[in-house]
């Protein structure tokens, strides 16, 4: 349950709570959430499209990577800092089930796209550079810790147009695919250049900012019913992205 100080929610009167009996459940602790959490990546690993079942094995390390990420993340950023920030289980479910939209031959690429999730799902709520190079501390600590992993995931992005037409393991959602910067700088400059011929010039410069927004806009937009609130200062860009 969330709090009643949350976005929506108002406190229920005392003399209501006076004359009923009240129940809360909080949410489950570190060690109650491993077992399902890797009951859950252990099916979806086993499918063949994750490297035919090979990464199954991995499945109990994963699931404490994100365990442990999530905890130190709720921990470092809170709702006194900031009302959104209000960080639950569900994003650990939104991570693994995301994983659905990927092609994962390897483990390394299973690892690299749980670094891109985790930036999606956490570090894209927080609100100024500071707090978000805090994040990458956590994020690759945990990498180190859990996984082994050091190395930094730069200039990689993942769309639904890499491959379009194929469709994800959830029906009607499209898969996301690889792509480099130069690719992908090839991609928009392309893009950019149709719909200029049809409608008007765009001053968009493609500096590492503007990709990363319009790459986050696309894996939203591609999704049925995705959506997503833009919340900046005028003139960062967030119209021409979209």
């Amino acid at each position: 349950m969330n709090p009643s100080s949350t976005l929506g929610r108002a406190k229920i009167s005392t003399r209501f709570t006076a004359n009923v009996r009240l129940c809360y459940m909080d949410y489950p602790n570190a060690e109650e959430l491993l077992p399902a959490y890797a009951e859950f990546m252990k099916t979806i690993l086993t499918h063949p499209r994750f490297g035919n079942g090979s990464m199954a094995n991995s499945t109990k390390r994963l699931s404490t990577f994100l365990i442990d990420l999530y905890t130190q993340v709720k921990q470092k950023f809170s709702v006194d800092e900031h009302r959104h920030y209000l960080f639950t289980p569900r994003d650990i479910t939104t991570m693994i089930f995301s994983m659905l939209r990927y092609e994962i031959p390897e483990a390394q690429t299973l690892i690299e796209i749980l670094i891109y999730e985790s930036n999606r799902v956490f570090k894209d709520r927080l609100v100024d550079r500071e707090q978000k190079k805090k994040f990458d501390g956590i994020l690759y600590g945990c990498l180190k810790n859990h996984l082994k992993y050091q190395e930094k995931l730069i200039d990689t992005y993942f769309i639904s147009l890499v491959v379009k037409g194929n469709e994800s393991l959830i029906p009607g959602l499209p898969s996301l695919g690889r792509i480099g910067k130069t690719d992908f700088v090839s991609m928009v400059e392309s893009a950019m250049r149709a719909y200029e011929r049809e409608f008007k010039e765009l001053d968009i410069h493609l500096i590492e900012e503007v990709l990363e927004m319009i790459a986050y806009i696309e894996r939203v937009l591609s999704m049925p019913g995705g959506c997503l609130l833009l919340a900046g200062r005028s003139g960062v860009g967030r119209k021409p992205a979209t």
